[in-house]
């Protein structure tokens, strides 16, 4: 019975604990939407990128020009682009970035065209492969209205930061390493090389940032680089998980 309760208020807590990340993420990334009067959007982009108000923007591209409509729209829902970077990349022109969007230049998603003239990707001398055996993907249009190809993991897909896998099946995003095991209550170590019989999953963790983050499941026992001698910091959130863990571990 005692356990059953317990479990019932693991339950609620897990619960609890994803309404609140889910609240915490307030910003939108390259490409989606924002908007400060719709709940179901965050109300701003994330850092770098910039907020066009696409859905009160009626201006139009024509012949690589920006062109004034007249028409009213009055949506108010934007879109984060990445403005700045030198890259007419998705969803910026030359309306909404002129910096990145040479005048004369546009973007139509895998192709750059100036003048009539357009360079597709995959044609016209770019590359049809990368040497990571994946295809290369199209990003936008550089301040010469020259393709921008890169060779991204179009095949495959990676685990980010504080999930599980099942090894031989996925990999650890960029940045990311996978951390075997953990710290015992005693303060001994279990479980943690890489071909241990423990029957658990991995964890994918920024392992090495010289930070001890035990969100993400990090501590001295399988993150010794970031975790020797330093105190693991760690949520209010996630220390009540981790004490439940305990008690029925």
């Amino acid at each position: 019975m005692k356990k059953g309760f317990l479990l019932l208020g693991l339950l609620m807590m897990i619960f609890l604990v994803g309404g609140v990340l889910a609240e915490n993420q307030t910003c939108a990334k390259e490409g989606e939407s924002f908007s400060q009067v719709y709940k179901e959007y965050p109300e701003k982009c994330c850092e770098g990128l910039t907020e066009w108000d696409s859905g009160m923007d009626t201006r139009v591209v024509q012949n690589g020009t920006c062109k004034e409509t007249g028409m009213v729209a009055g949506n108010p829902v934007g879109t984060c682009i990445k403005c700045g970077d030198g890259i007419c990349g998705l969803n910026e022109n030359v309306c909404n970035c002129v910096g990145d969007c040479k005048s004369g230049c546009e973007n139509r998603g895998d192709s750059c065209c100036k003048n009539g003239v357009c360079l597709e990707t995959f044609y016209d001398g770019l590359p049809s492969a990368c040497s990571n055996g994946n295809l290369p993907e199209f990003s936008g249009c550089d301040a010469d209205c020259k393709p921008v190809v890169e060779c991204k993991l179009t095949n495959e897909t990676c685990v980010k930061a504080g999930e599980a896998y099942y090894p031989g099946t996925e990999k650890c995003c960029a940045g990311l390493e996978s951390i075997f095991g953990s710290e015992n209550p005693d303060g001994t170590c279990s479980c943690t090389e890489k071909d241990n019989n423990c029957g658990g999953a991995p964890i994918c963790a920024p392992c090495g940032n010289g930070k001890c983050e035990g969100d993400y499941g990090e501590d001295k026992c399988n993150c010794t680089k970031d975790c020797k001698n330093v105190e693991v910091n760690t949520s209010f959130f996630q220390k009540i998980i981790n004490w439940f863990r305990n008690l029925f571990g």
